[in-house]
């Protein structure tokens, strides 16, 4: 009561206060006098409003006041002054070297956000495609070149993952290789030349994944681009080896290659920097680009030309020597001591697509090319030489060789390699390296591919003795050792089947002579 009796006077709202008639209690009269004591002691919060108000307002109006109107105190100045005679005096030296800097004046313009700057190279975050679609987007944007280097590197991992899943690489896959087969990646500047080497074999490696995760439509349309396009030689012999790549991956059961790079020795510091940093005339430059391009497929070239000879090799050794049979190694254990991978797969998927979608839609565009060059393809203009008609026979050769053993139609496409090395041996005549050796792995291709009676019953007349009057006539003039073992190869093994189907030949060679033909030597 006493509380309220207080707030209802100092309210001062226009009111009566309260009073509730009971000042004589003694208790009434403690608590009034309890609450006028306290209230002595407290400020209100008005006046201390108007205090801090006053002296808020007076500190601003110092403060915005010129050094010149400041007022000071003669107790100050005299402070000031006895501070000046006791500072010590500075030297002449120091206080040149103080007006010798000047500050700079602040550039206003240095607040502005540097990102207007154009001569700063703005490279934004490229992300990876997901999407086949995306992929071809990259490949075909000409503005940006590192949209075009990602879709490399990330291109074949992309197609594995499309090719199990849905229907979109297959609807996309016609696009994607004639945009990978027409693609430019050949810089000007020289210093580019490694980084070019590494985006053509990223390029190499997309294809064929490509070629051997749409195995259908891709090889075809890769065999049709070779004459109906319009490309550099570089170009067609990416395009041969990406069909011959990815018939390789289909025989050994996967749809991508491994990087096998070889370790090499390092040439000394000086030496290396002298070689690596040379700057190579275009001409040369354009030289080891192309030799780059056919490097893969030389390498898997070089890989079955060793097993094509190795067992001849081994039975010529013996003969050779002669006595005891010495012993030999398994071919697992020889294949491990070699560094050659086992064949983990059992199944070859390629040799049942190998005619139809491979060998044969390949093989007429050469016959079309033939037609339209005349006889000999190196006679086009600039558009095929001799490497390009050694690069075409070695693919076809190896689309033979990854179809066997299993293949249905080995005996009719050796016998489309049988007529093409009979009308390109003109060329080994002719000591043109390069088709010599691609003619020599053909007819070893045949060799291996086919037994012995079947090639002295179909072949007698072609290989058995054309063919080897031919071997006969030209593997002594060849210059380069290894492809001269080739050739012995070749020659070693007609001979055999010679002495082996001795007597099945002899009816041919009736026939021969009955026809006027020459007679040739079986034994």
């Amino acid at each position: 009561m006493a509380l309220a009796e207080y707030f209802s006077r100092e309210a001062n709202n226009g009111v009566k206060p309260i009073n509730f008639g009971v000042d004589k209690v003694p208790e009434m009269a403690y608590f009034k006098d309890l609450i006028d004591s306290v209230n002595k002691n407290v400020v209100k919060i008005s006046s201390v409003n108007v205090d801090l108000d006053v002296t808020v307002n007076e500190y601003f109006k110092e403060l915005n006041k010129k050094p010149s109107e400041i007022l000071h105190t003669d107790e100050e100045e005299e402070e000031l002054v006895g501070a000046e005679a006791q500072a010590p005096d500075s030297d002449d030296e120091d206080s040149d070297d103080d007006h010798e800097f000047q500050p700079y004046a602040f550039d206003e313009d240095d607040m502005e956000d540097s990102d207007d700057d154009p001569t700063i190279a703005k490279r934004e975050r490229i992300t990876t495609p997901v999407y086949i679609k995306d992929l071809l987007a990259y490949l075909n944007d000409d503005t940006n070149l590192d949209k075009v280097e990602v879709a490399l590197r990330t291109g074949s991992e992309l197609i594995q993952r499309k090719a199990n899943f849905g229907r979109e690489l297959k609807f996309h896959a016609v696009e994607l290789a004639t945009t990978l087969a027409g693609l430019r990646l050949v810089s000007e500047d020289d210093d580019e030349l490694e980084n070019t080497k590494s985006l053509l074999n990223l390029r190499l490696e997309m294809l064929a994944t490509l070629v051997a995760c749409e195995p259908f439509t891709v090889p075809s349309h890769l065999s049709a681009l070779l004459v109906t396009g319009d490309y550099s030689l570089m170009q067609r012999m990416v395009i041969l080896s990406a069909v011959t790549l990815g018939a390789k991956y289909l025989s050994e059961g996967q749809r991508t290659g491994a990087d096998k790079t070889l370790a090499s020795k390092q040439l000394p510091p000086a030496l290396h920097d002298k070689f690596a940093n040379a700057r190579p005339d275009p001409q040369s430059r354009t030289a080891a680009l192309e030799a780059f391009n056919m490097k893969q497929l030389e390498d898997v070239t070089l890989e079955a030309q060793r097993e094509l000879t190795n067992t001849t090799a081994e039975r010529a050794q013996d003969e050779l020597i002669g006595g005891a049979k010495m012993l030999k190694l398994s071919s697992t254990l020889r294949k491990q001591r070699e560094g050659v991978n086992a064949t983990t797969s059992t199944t070859n998927l390629y040799a049942k697509l190998a005619a139809k979608y491979f060998f044969f839609p390949l093989l007429n565009q050469f016959i079309r090319l033939t037609a339209s060059q005349g006889p000999r393809i190196t006679s086009g203009a600039g558009n095929y030489n001799e490497l390009f008609l050694a690069h075409y026979i070695k693919s076809l050769a190896l689309l033979v060789h990854y179809a066997y053993p299993t293949s249905t139609e080995l005996e009719e496409m050796s016998d489309e390699l049988v007529r093409l090395v009979l009308s390109q041996r003109t060329h080994a005549m002719a000591q043109e390296g390069a088709v010599q050796e691609a003619l020599y792995t053909a007819v070893l291709t045949v060799l291996h591919a086919n037994s012995g009676e079947r090639i002295a019953t179909r072949w007698a007349r072609e290989v058995c003795m054309e063919i080897r009057a031919w071997l006969e006539d030209t593997w002594e003039s060849v210059t380069d050792p290894r492809v001269r073992g080739l050739a012995a190869s070749a020659l070693y093994q007609i001979a055999e089947i010679g002495r082996t189907w001795e007597r099945r030949l002899v009816g041919e060679m009736m026939a021969l002579e009955n026809d006027g033909g020459r007679e040739i030597k079986l034994m």
